[in-house]
């Protein structure tokens, strides 16, 4: 299932996707952050716990189910502390891809007109300091030296953009997907 909302991820649909013949045992989820501080300020809900939680969940109906997600940094107001607090989650949530993009205004967004922005530059030591963790996270599933356990362990992508809509840049267990503007980040469970 593809860009699933963890808050409207009920424990019955969880099952029925996880369990269901014919379906890949797949989670595309939207986390996009995992301090309660700035989800809240993104308009959404959550937390390290609740999202461990859910996917601790999806693995009881299917060991060997794959999971990604996409990140936010530096979104307006993240302090220190909530930048760990997403390093803390990432670390703990054994996804098989992680994509990681440096928060830039978007018109018609409330966080547009948010007034706590970080500087750029920090933005970008932001992203790559994230895209770094995941990258590392991702690998070491691969490697098997991860947590990840299943048919298909370790399979996957990251990919990192930088704020401002500079280009995204991607690996594999092949290398480098190169540039683009826009990206697709998948896993393959054959």
């Amino acid at each position: 299932m593809s860009y699933l909302q963890p808050a409207e991820l009920r424990p019955s649909l969880l099952e029925v996707i996880a369990t269901t013949p014919g379906v890949a045992p797949y989670f595309d989820l939207s986390f996009q952050h995992a301090s309660p501080a700035v989800l809240r300020r993104m308009q959404r809900f959550g937390s390290t716990e609740a999202f461990v939680e859910l996917l601790e969940r999806a693995r009881g109906f299917a060991p060997e189910l794959g999971a990604r997600s996409n990140v936010i940094v530096g979104f307006p107001g993240e302090t220190e502390t909530d930048l760990a607090e997403l390093e803390r989650f990432l670390s703990m949530a054994r996804l098989d891809a992680i994509g990681v993009f440096g928060y830039s205004d978007e018109e018609g967004t409330a966080a547009a007109d948010f007034g706590d922005k970080l500087d750029a530059d920090e933005v970008s030591a932001r992203v790559e300091r994230v895209a770094a963790l995941a990258d590392e996270l991702v690998h070491a599933a691969r490697r098997g030296t991860g947590r990840r356990r299943g048919r298909h362990p370790g399979r996957g992508v990251s990919a990192t953009r930088s704020a401002g809509g500079r280009p995204i840049r991607g690996r594999t267990s092949t290398g480098s997907l190169g540039s683009s503007r826009r990206a697709t980040c998948a896993v393959a469970t054959s």
